[in-house]
């Protein structure tokens, strides 16, 4: 009996060894950027779009840009419960509407991987759900391309905070919408195609007013500052006009972040 048992254990943990390597094979193995082709859930539109999987050891953040919209979401590993087959596993929120995708993988002729899957709303049946395949973009933006143009624009606004569930709480009623990333380490928003992210680390990120301002463009900059006082922030500058029509403000989050608010007629998302 004993003999059995250690048989057992050592088994599991080969098995378990086995997985974990295949594991980490597959989170480096499927990173990259793809071109996306599309059906619409419950319906016969489809879509084209890019796709970059970026790898973050025991996770994957995705990046989902469709008519020149995008929008993040968080992909793991997983495995089916029967078979032990891995599957890529993403989630994310769009409009308000969360969706969930489960994918299978196969190597092409170059050895990339080439993705295909369902698209469908978490907890709902879905009688018709989305297609979508993914195949690697071989063709990188030419380096002179790159030069022009180094600096992209706003990407992320990273913010120290001190109790990470207690700035959830509070950027989610800034904000009206859910993180689209929510682990212990981290916390992102999606705002309208830019990311808001909240880190718990304070060798990563110090809270409070370090000297750099974002500013986050608003449609009526008196109602949103009266509204961000009325939910427990703090005056830092009021609203200031600066010329041309555009106004400015800041105010401190309940961490002592600056957070500034920008109303810009010039400037339309």
């Amino acid at each position: 009996m004993k003999k059995i048992f250690l048989f057992l254990l050592i088994f599991s943990a080969v098995m378990f060894a086995q997985q974990k390597i295949e594991t980490d094979f597959f989170y480096g193995y499927l990173a990259g950027k793809y071109h996306l082709i599309g059906k619409e859930i419950e319906g016969d539109g489809t879509y084209l779009g890019e796709v970059e999987i970026v790898n973050r050891d025991t996770l994957f953040e995705i990046h989902r840009t469709i008519n020149g919209k995008t929008v993040f979401g968080k992909g793991i590993l997983d495995y089916t419960k029967h078979e032990d087959i891995p599957f890529l596993r993403v989630n994310f929120t769009d409009d308000g509407v969360e969706y969930e995708a489960s994918y299978l993988w196969q190597s092409d002729f170059d050895n990339y991987a080439r993705i295909s899957g369902y698209l469908y709303k978490p907890g709902e049946r879905t009688e018709d759900p989305g297609l979508e395949v993914m195949f690697i973009n071989r063709h990188p933006v030419p380096e002179k391309s790159k030069e022009a143009h180094l600096i992209k624009g706003l990407r992320t606004v990273k913010y120290g905070v001190t109790d990470l569930d207690k700035g959830k709480a509070w950027y989610s009623e800034v904000l009206g919408i859910k993180p689209y990333f929510d682990e212990p380490f981290y916390v992102g928003f999606n705002v309208d195609g830019y990311e808001l992210g909240l880190d718990p680390d304070s060798s990563a990120v110090g809270s409070g007013d370090a000297g750099v301002v974002a500013y986050w463009g608003v449609d009526d900059i008196e109602k949103e500052y009266n509204r961000l006082l009325s939910i427990g922030a703090k005056s830092h500058s009021e609203i200031m006009d600066v010329g041309g029509g555009i106004k400015v403000a800041t105010v401190l989050d309940p961490f002592g972040n600056v957070f500034g608010i920008i109303y810009n007629p010039h400037f339309k998302k």
